[in-house]
């Protein structure tokens, strides 16, 4: 009832999320899509969960569409 504690019971929330970028030709090799350095298409881009900074379990996998693209969602 209002004002009662109940200290016994764990509960949680989570909301969804996406995550996503692009894929692209680095010419000049300085980390930054420079003018004219174009995406790059099927790609395979890994998702894994990480835990201590090491890489841990699959998650999800995603091929970069013709732009370079790439999303994960959920």
């Amino acid at each position: 009832s209002s004002g009662e504690t109940i200290d016994t019971v764990d509960a949680g929330f989570s909301e969804t999320a996406s995550i996503g970028d692009k894929v692209w030709v680095d010419s000049n090799a300085n980390g930054v899509q420079d003018a004219g350095e174009v995406g790059k298409a099927g790609v395979t881009v890994e998702l894994y969960t990480c835990v201590d900074e090491m890489p841990g379990t699959l998650v999800d996998t995603k091929v970069t569409d013709a732009n370079g693209n790439y999303n994960f969602s959920g």
